[in-house]
Order: structure tokens, then C-alpha cells, then sequence
């Protein structure tokens, strides 16, 4: 079992360090039958502050300052709203809408040429807000700022370490809110342990993926995974 998590792990962080984005639609899935819900949920939090921490040290001159304030405002704004979610309406109906909005998107976005959102910085506080309330209901706090991203059209160390730089700072009130309502048991610590050497050496090389992506196979690459996540979140 430890040895299955860890390797589940590895390869959404690789997915996260190459791209940018993805690692909880991935893992979340996938560990969820294996360890509940609340322990999978628990050592993905984990792991992406872990990960979102050693990418913004290492890259965070690529960091885009000027829109990732706002995004990490809006964001933060969002994980209680994300919270009562959670309560109150079905898991279901928000992530089936989910996926029809990124299907729509990464289809208009491969059909329709090179996007840019020219004097689109306020874009920033609806997609973080909304990335804030998917993360903290659900840790699928990606694709908002995925989107936001490509209209930014910023080239893909930029866009990698950009969303790393936000989904640190939620990924901090996400897991607070995790350990407080006890979902940072002793063998989700252990297994995240365990699983730490192998993230570790996804995001260097994904790291190192990431620098040999043209910028336009960059775009086509994001818009398909957006497309494949939606068509899941669909299905799900």
C-alpha cells in the first residue's frame, strides 16, 4: 500500500512540476479508494505545500508578482466559501460543472488560435476566488488559474512557478483546515514520509522537462490536459 501511494504520488508531482497544474485530479482519485478520502486528502495537502515550497525557492525569480498577489488574495478569500460547499451542495454537481466549463475551454482554446486577454488583470480576482472555493471543498484549486494563465499567455517556466507561488499560500490554509479537523493522522504522516524522496526527484525533473517545452506545444499540451480533466470530472 505504501508502495502504491508513493508511486501515485510520483507521478501526479511529475505531472504538477512539468506542467504546472493537475496533481490533485490525479492523485485524489486514485489514492481515495486505497486510503478514504480523508487520508488521501490529507497527504496530497501535504505533499503540495511540500512541492509548491521547493518549486517558489528554487524558480521564484519566474514568478509573475504583479498578478500572483492577487491571485493569492482572492484565492485565500475563496477556501471558506470552499468549506461551506463542502456542506451544503453535492460533490457531484460542482465538479460535473467543473469539467463542462474545462472542456469547453480547452476546445475553444485548441480551435481558436493563440488566446491573450490584453488588460485582463482583473480576471484575477474571479479565477483566484474560484480557485480558493475548489480547493478548500474539494483540492481541486488548479484549473481557475489554469485559465487565467493561458489568457495571460505566459510562457511555461512562468506559468509553472507562478501557480506553484499561489497554490503555496492556499495550499497552507487548506492544510491548516485538514489538521484541524483531524485529518493528519499517524499513517498519513508515515506514508507521506515515505512518499517524499520520490516527489522530490519528480520536480527536478519535471523541473527539467518543463525548460525544453516550446511555448506554443506548451499551450496545446495545457489545453489538452484541460480537456482530459474535464472529460474525468464529467465521468466521475
Amino acid at each position: 500500500m505504501i508502495v502504491t501511494a508513493a508511486l501515485i504520488l510520483f507521478v501526479s508531482a511529475l505531472l504538477q512540476s512539468t506542467i504546472g497544474f493537475g496533481s490533485a485530479l490525479v492523485a485524489m482519485p486514485m489514492l481515495s479508494p486505497l486510503l478514504g478520502i480523508q487520508t488521501a486528502a490529507a497527504m496530497v495537502g501535504l505533499v503540495s505545500v511540500a512541492f509548491s515550497l521547493l518549486v517558489v525557492v528554487i524558480d521564484r525569480r519566474q514568478i509573475d508578482l504583479r498578478q500572483s498577489w492577487r491571485l493569492m488574495l482572492a484565492s485565500l478569500a475563496g477556501v471558506p466559501f470552499g468549506l461551506l460547499l463542502l456542506r451544503n451542495v453535492p460533490e457531484r454537481a460542482v465538479l460535473f460543472g467543473l469539467g463542462v466549463v474545462l472542456v469547453g475551454y480547452g476546445l475553444f482554446g485548441l480551435t481558436s488560435g493563440r488566446l491573450k486577454l490584453r488588460g485582463g488583470q482583473w480576471m484575477a480576482w474571479p479565477l483566484g476566488f474560484v480557485s480558493g472555493v475548489l480547493g478548500g471543498a474539494y483540492n481541486t484549486n488548479g484549473p481557475p488559474l489554469v485559465v487565467f494563465g493561458t489568457l495571460q499567455q505566459w510562457p511555461p517556466q512562468q506559468f509553472r512557478a507562478t501557480l506553484q507561488g499561489v497554490f503555496f499560500i492556499t495550499g497552507i490554509a487548506i492544510a491548516a483546515g485538514q489538521a484541524s479537523a483531524g485529518f493528519w493522522t499517524p499513517a498519513a504522516l508515515q506514508m507521506t514520509a515515505w512518499a517524499a524522496p520520490g516527489v522530490l526527484a519528480a520536480a527536478l525533473l519535471g523541473r527539467w522537462l518543463n525548460t525544453r517545452i516550446p511555448h506554443a506545444s506548451f499551450l496545446r499540451i495545457v489545453y489538452g490536459m484541460l480537456i482530459a480533466l474535464g472529460v474525468a470530472l464529467i465521468l466521475k
